[in-house]
């Protein structure tokens, strides 16, 4: 009688467990997919915003792939500095004829 009792709640124990466990896996999934998702919205909208603000990069239309989005936001930042720094020398020898 103790046998199978004990016997009966070690079943009931490792259920338990066995639910907990596929309970955390599919909700573990469920915050990475909402995770990548939301990686997916943060850099799309980031190169739509810096694609609208100039416009260098307007007739480059990218997926809401996430690496081709940094790729593309890479090469807007890059013209961007670029631009900085020839008419931040520029105005730096104008400065210096006069």
């Amino acid at each position: 009688m103790w046998i199978e009792g004990s016997f009966l709640f070690f079943l009931y124990l490792l259920a338990g467990h066995a639910l907990g466990a596929f309970w955390y896996y599919f909700s573990i999934q469920q915050e990475l997919s909402c995770w990548y998702g939301a990686c997916k919205k943060f850099f799309y909208s980031f190169w739509w915003g810096l694609r609208n603000l100039s416009n260098y990069g307007t007739n480059l239309e990218t997926s809401t792939y996430v690496w081709e989005n940094c790729f593309a936001i890479l090469i807007s930042l890059h013209w961007h500095a670029t631009i900085f720094i020839s008419h931040w020398k520029s105005t730096d020898i104008h400065l210096d004829e006069n």
